[in-house]
């Protein structure tokens, strides 16, 4: 008597919906709010080129109405960019509000590790710290830039308060910059390119 094998039911997700299926809705969310920072800055900082023609055209309009409303939290722009992510197709990259390349057939890039680089140094808090603290953090600073051969810019002199202390700018946690490649990287594949 012979045995017939029994029949197999394909339940193996493709590599699309696994992939899909382990980005959380939290992250999603998080990466689509990290991009719409990095949106909003390329806009703000001459880098509106880097955005798709539609995304500039809404973006336009939804500040607008934020200017309009004296909206501090560009509540319509967030919204507007964030509708426009929500579109992202991994078959058709100019579904991107970031032109990642100049087109599909070129490799020329126009979201640059230089364009990255530069909206990644604007991330920085303000905090209050002790005045000689920060000049030996500043001295040393100086010592490494020109180990370096960078060129170093003096600063401004110090100007403590009444207790002692500075305000002075500093680099985020790396999670918050973690964070953000995180988001690029998610938005990059979002919009089928592969490989970054």
């Amino acid at each position: 008597m012979i045995i017939a094998p029994e029949a197999v039911i394909d339940l193996v997700a493709t590599a699309t919906q696994v992939e899909k299926n382990n980005v959380g809705t939290s992250t999603r969310e998080s990466y689509k709010n990290r991009l719409v920072d990095l949106i909003l800055w390329l806009y703000d900082n001459n880098y509106a080129d880097v955005l798709s023609t539609e995304c500039r055209t809404r973006l336009a309009a939804a500040m607008a109405l934020d200017r309009q409303h004296r909206s501090k939290t560009l509540a319509n722009s967030r919204r507007c960019l964030k509708s426009l992510l929500e579109k992202l197709d991994r078959n058709d990259s100019s579904t991107s509000p970031i032109n990642i390349r100049e087109n599909d057939d070129e490799q020329e890039e126009l979201l640059t590790y230089n364009v990255i680089a530069e909206f990644f140094t604007t991330k920085q808090k303000v905090v209050d710290v002790d005045k000689a603290l920060a000049m030996t953090f500043r001295q040393k600073l100086q010592d490494l830039t020109s180990q370096e051969g960078d060129e170093f810019v003096e600063e401004e002199p110090m100007f403590a308060d009444e207790n002692g202390q500075v305000r002075v700018a500093v680099r985020l946690e790396a999670s918050t910059y973690d964070g953000f490649r995180s988001a690029i990287s998610h938005l990059y594949r979002e919009c089928g390119f592969h490989g970054y």
